[in-house]
């Protein structure tokens, strides 16, 4: 049996249960990409053979939803006679093949621009509106129904060849119009929306961050300074990486360090006798504090309760004096703005990655009030990340319900329903 034929017709039969069997409006039609337009693959970038004279062009992280990142163009060289072949002109639809397969957006410049070969050029006939495919791609993306035409299991490509087997439903010119711009007015409120939603989000973690930044900037007079040395011990995690098991103790990556926590999402495990090894130099514990010193600078989070884990390489570990000071107070100190500004002064730059030293580390210097001080610092830090904790769900939820309405929106419009 021909195995590329029949993972052919499997796609197909996928396809059909997506979207073939939809019941379209009276007087829609549905017709495949490939007979509504003409469209062309960018030029390969080979340094080696190209040759004319060098241009800017896009690469598939250029083209964005709607709209082109154009603050990193690059050049390659380009014949006279390609122009016609690899260059867009206003109104075409650049469709990215590979890295985000079926982003596209509408080229509106008065000048044309060249493209490379992740991405497609479609021009449409007169029968379908650029825009009135950009808005069922995008449809199509938020649905999950686009991923039928993608081909490869790791890195995904949407091919000239599945692009043009694509089912676009099509009412007639003036019903697209009339559809289109009241996405259009929909989109832009929904944006504006989301745009406040989001700043609203920034604005309230910035209040937090700021508190912090007050507070540590401006340490009181019974303040005193001490280097790391003096208020805990600084330990080194291993140089090495270990194999990882399915089960057994954990393994923290650096990655594991989100927003002063340990994230234990993606947690990765490691064998009894690896840990046994790798927990030589220190075995963490709870209120231990792990901090990154290579990679993801200034990322630092505290070990909670009832976990055994060991470090990851790049990692170190400061266990803390408690008759000097409070382990969620040095957290707290250590992601303040202040002192992530004091770390980057601090920053050993290399050949191929900066560092802090994990030898002058244990020397570096941190402002410490009283104990009392400390514990009512840390309980009034608790309750405004509390506070904002909720107030960043409710802006969270906002802009998760928005890009739903993005969803259902398009649904009725392709229904035939608006």
């Amino acid at each position: 049996m021909n195995t590329e034929k029949t993972n052919h017709r499997a796609t197909e039969a996928q396809r059909g249960e997506r979207e073939g069997k939809r019941k379209l409006p009276e007087g829609w039609e549905e017709k495949k990409l490939g007979d509504i337009s003409e469209h062309v693959l960018g030029k390969m970038l080979d340094k080696n053979k190209n040759r004319g004279t060098l241009q800017p062009y896009l690469r598939n992280i250029n083209v964005r939803w709607f709209s082109f990142d154009l603050s990193d163009l690059l050049e390659m060289r380009f014949l006279e006679d390609e122009k016609n072949r690899y260059s867009a002109v206003k109104g075409d639809v650049l469709v990215c093949e590979g890295g985000y397969p079926g982003r596209a957006a509408i080229w509106q410049d008065d000048n044309p621009i060249y493209f490379q070969k992740a991405i497609h050029r479609i021009r449409f006939y007169p029968c379908c509106s650029n825009r009135w495919f950009l808005y069922y791609l995008l449809s199509l993306d938020l649905n999950g129904s686009l991923e039928n035409h993608f081909t490869g299991t790791g890195i995904r490509h949407l091919t000239g060849e599945s692009l043009n087997e694509i089912l676009i439903p099509l009412p007639s010119s003036p019903e697209q119009k009339r559809i289109v711009g009241i996405l259009d007015e929909a989109f832009a409120a929904i944006g504006k929306a989301r745009e406040n939603a989001e700043k609203n989000l920034a604005n309230t973690r910035e209040v937090f961050e700021s508190y912090l930044a007050r507070l540590f900037g401006n340490p009181e007079n019974d303040w005193e300074e001490k280097q790391i040395c003096e208020i805990g011990a600084v330990y080194d995690g291993p140089h090495a990486t270990p194999s990882t098991t399915s089960e057994g103790p954990i393994f923290l990556g650096i990655g594991s360090l989100v927003d002063g926590v340990v994230d234990l999402s993606e947690t990765r495990h490691i064998s009894e006798s690896d840990f046994n090894k790798w927990t030589r130099r220190v075995k963490p514990k709870a209120n231990d504090i792990v901090f990154s010193y290579e990679t993801r600078l200034g990322q630092a989070a505290i070990i909670p309760e009832g976990i055994e884990c060991c470090l990851g390489r790049r990692m170190g570990l400061v266990r803390c004096d408690e008759k000097k000071i409070i382990p969620k107070y040095f957290l707290c100190l250590y992601l303040s703005r202040p002192f992530q500004e004091y770390l980057n002064s601090r920053i050993v730059k290399g050949a191929t990655v900066d560092r802090i030293s994990i030898k002058d580390f244990p020397y570096f210097s941190m402002s410490i009030p009283p104990l009392p001080e400390q514990r009512r610092i840390v309980a009034e830090l608790d309750a405004l990340s509390a506070e904002t904790a909720k107030l960043e769900a409710v802006y969270r939820k906002k802009i998760a319900d928005l890009d739903e309405l993005k969803k259902s929106i398009l649904e009725k419009a392709f229904r035939g329903e608006l």
